[in-house]
């Protein structure tokens, strides 16, 4: 299965937040959209999952026009966490988990056992299974963002976007999120994850795509993208390390003081 968008381009009060971005995510892929804050990757990650307009461009999924899906069959095909959020709703960890096998379900019907068994085994992936009958309201902002990881898991899509999965999570729990998604790949599952860590970008990610000012600035291997050129242009920082042979961590970095 492959997601493809051929010369996206959203407006904001006249204004392109997106400007002709093509992207393709097929099967067993992890790719990593990366780039400045305001660069664009959160609106094309709305863009793509329909929760944002788009002026001009085509989505595509196996050349099927994404229009032409209805709500439930999107919804079975690309499952989509969001940035961190606030959680308002009195639910105990797993009803949460349990919201995302919404597509598959009956209204005013118990969950199948393919359901419960599909949240049970999200929970057991992200390490939640422990608190997954505790309030969301007594979680950690970590444990919540777990949680929310499981049910975007429990969905079961052959299409995975995650905006910022490892953004409030301490070190260990970052790298452990970053090998679940990594291992969905693996599966066949394809993942395309918003991230600002770049050391974890060249870590994990088969392909990086890096976004400036709502356009492709550079995409390929994370050798070939997270260049010390590409580095200082866009995001107006230097490595310390410039040998990037054989994936090495290109951590820490130095504020490049020169304009670039």
């Amino acid at each position: 299965m492959k997601l493809e968008a051929l010369n996206i381009t959203v407006e904001f009060q006249s204004r392109k937040v997106i400007n002709e971005l093509s992207l393709s995510l097929g099967k067993g892929e992890l790719v990593g959209l990366i780039g400045p804050n305001g660069a664009g990757k959160t609106t094309l990650l709305k863009a793509i999952i329909g929760a944002q307009k788009y002026v001009h461009g085509e989505l595509t999924l196996d050349g099927i026009p994404l229009q032409d899906l209805s709500q439930v069959e999107r919804a079975k095909t690309l499952s989509y966490l969001p940035q961190a959020q606030s959680i308002e709703w009195q639910l105990q960890a797993r009803a949460l988990v349990m919201l995302g096998r919404f597509p598959y379900q009956q209204a005013f019907s118990p969950p199948s056992p393919d359901c419960e068994y599909a949240v049970d085994q999200a929970l057991a992936t992200v390490n939640a299974t422990p608190f997954a009958f505790r309030s969301l309201h007594t979680l950690s902002g970590g444990e919540r963002a777990l949680v929310l990881l499981a049910r975007t898991l429990a969905v079961g899509a052959p299409l995975i976007l995650v905006d910022e999965p490892i953004a409030e999570l301490d070190l260990y729990h970052q790298i452990n999120v970053m090998q679940i998604l990594k291992d969905k790949a693996t599966e066949g599952v394809g993942v395309l994850a918003v991230l600002h860590d770049l050391t974890m970008a060249a870590q994990f990610m088969d392909r990086l795509i890096l976004i400036n000012d709502g356009s492709v600035f550079a995409e390929g291997s994370p050798k070939e993208v997270l260049t010390k050129k590409n580095l200082e242009e866009v995001y107006k920082i230097s490595p310390h390390q410039k040998d990037l042979s054989n994936n090495s961590i290109i951590f820490p970095w130095k504020k490049v003081t020169k304009d670039v």
